[in-house]
């Protein structure tokens, strides 16, 4: 047997020689050998084909709805409103996110949709407050009469929050075909907001306002270079931007420019905020309000490593010779933080600054170059930055409840090709080029926006505003605890255990909502 294979094998061999020999000069000259530019086509051009077969795919099926009307209620909390929905006539090239590169990704977003469906694309946009104003309002009158007029919301997460508990929105799980894994869903905001396979409202590739609502870290490259700084940057990428650091740096800086004996936004500080730093700056850290385990949501808040946390990142805030906080100068102006204290950033009177995502437009014409870094870390330690999507000024996308169950599969249908839509058309433009190269001037922070785009996350524990029973802001609010303290005048034991009762209330309610009854 063996020798017959072998045979078998030297007739093989002997066959594919004899079939090489036998070629002609002229055929065998005619095989030239592939040069490296060839093969670096061809192994491109297997790349992209590669690339193209593993692309996602969107799960909606072309078809023809006869141009009926999609229509999305968006809402701010005044007329001067930059549209993530339809073309804006507020574009502004210098300042405003809705340059006139990402107003025709918008309509090029629509166009797309509008043809692979057969849709009317419409923005019902009503004027309201971020959480309990008129579009909250006319949602519950629609949801008691059985009717609207609308099929996808988008208000902001804390609206979207307290109607969820109403139970106003359709589960998007149960949906027919409305597949929320799809990439253009922020799949870290869906699984934060999932419990129980539960998920009313998710955010994804078509909301600029979510992406506005991204907080993160500018500083002054000229200040940074004048106090002889190390490359930050460099400390983002080795895990060493930490809380600490943060306040060894703001140190540096602290002048009282009027001699008045006070440092306040007319003077110069190391480090200018809000009070939303204090919520930035604890999800930074990595804990949370309250968490989901095996399908329960718990109450996290408070623990020994979360009361270290607290205590360090207050070292700054509780000074304010160092820290400068917008919230202070409300009896000055009622919109501080964009007439007083971003100043301060811009006229070079602060090195750092923190705000969300929206300010980059702001400084696009500051006379000093700025960067952008994450929001610190706790320590050196902790292994991952974390950023948290601000539930004030951002948004998430719902499907109202009282749709038919028609009605909900155009609604989802319409949405997912929205957001499938958008990641080549709005977020290409508005990351990729408004935010990276057009308001950003360096390589650096380009990186650094994909550290914080990466990074983003939610906390139901924000969502819900745990304490409040729904309310916008109370003093049983956990959330608003944070900001309490960053002054020094309450502890965190206490604080906390004054608010339990009413947070682990809310928790009970908020579960009953997600329970697989």
């Amino acid at each position: 047997m063996k020798k017959l294979l072998a045979i078998l094998l030297c007739f093989v061999l002997f066959a594919a020689c004899f079939a090489a020999c036998g070629k002609t000069e002229e055929e065998q000259s005619k095989e030239e050998p592939v040069s490296a530019e060839q093969s670096t086509a061809l192994s491109e051009e297997e790349s992209s084909a590669e690339e193209e077969s593993t692309a996602p795919v969107l799960n909606v099926e072309q078809k023809d709805y006869e141009d009926k009307e999609f229509v999305i209620m968006g809402s701010w909390h005044n007329t001067d409103y930059g549209s993530e929905i339809m073309p804006s006539e507020y574009v502004d090239d210098t300042s405003e996110f809705i340059t006139t590169n990402v107003n025709e990704a918008i309509a090029e977003r629509n166009r797309l949709t509008e043809d692979y469906l057969g849709v009317k694309i419409r923005e019902l946009y009503v004027v309201s407050d971020r959480m309990s104003g008129a579009a909250a309002q006319q949602l519950r009158e629609n949801h008691l009469a059985g009717t609207l007029g609308v099929h996808v919301v988008a208000p902001s997460i804390y609206c979207l929050g307290a109607l969820a508990g109403e139970g106003i929105f359709a589960d998007l799980n149960t949906i027919e075909g409305f597949d929320t894994e799809s990439p253009w869903f922020d799949r870290s905001f869906k699984t934060t907001a999932e419990v129980n396979g539960k998920l009313f409202f998710i955010q994804g590739d078509c909301g600029l306002y979510g992406f506005n609502a991204t907080p993160l870290v500018f500083f002054n490259k000229s200040l940074a270079a004048k106090y002889n700084l190390p490359d930050l940057y460099a400390t983002v990428r080795n895990g060493e931007w930490t809380f600490d650091l943060v306040y060894e740096y703001s140190k540096l800086m602290s002048e009282d420019l009027n001699e008045d004996g006070l440092i306040d936004y007319r003077d110069k500080t190391g480090y200018v905020g809000q009070a939303d730093d204090s919520w930035n700056w604890f999800y930074g850290s990595g804990e949370k309000i309250v968490d989901v385990k095996n399908g329960e949501i718990v109450l996290s808040m408070y623990n020994e490593r979360s009361a270290n946390v607290v205590e360090t990142m207050n070292k700054l805030f509780s000074d304010r010779t160092l820290y400068c906080c917008a919230n202070d100068y409300f009896n000055v102006s009622s919109n501080p933080v964009r007439e007083l204290t971003s100043k301060m950033f811009k006229e070079g009177r602060s090195l750092f600054f923190s705000e969300i995502m929206s300010y980059i437009h702001e400084f696009s014409d500051m006379e000093d170059e700025f960067g952008v870094l994450p929001i610190p870390k706790y320590s050196v330690e902790q292994e991952d930055y974390h950023t948290l999507l601000n539930s004030w000024s951002g948004n998430a996308f719902a499907i109202p409840d009282v749709l038919s169950d028609e009605d909900r599969v155009f609604a989802s249908e319409c949405l997912q090709t929205f957001c499938y839509f958008s990641t080549d058309t709005v977020k290409k433009e508005y990351i990729e080029r408004t935010l990276k190269y057009q308001k950003t001037t360096d390589e650096n922070s380009a990186e650094m926006l994909e550290i914080i785009f990466g990074t983003r996350g939610t906390d139901l524990g924000f969502i819900y505003n745990v304490g409040s029973h729904g309310n916008a802001t109370t003093d049983t609010s956990l959330p608003w605890l944070l900001q309490r303290m960053m002054d020094g005048s309450i502890t965190f034991a206490a604080g906390f255990e004054a608010r339990r009762s009413a947070a682990e209330s809310d928790i009970e309610t908020i579960q009953a909502m997600y329970s697989d009854s």
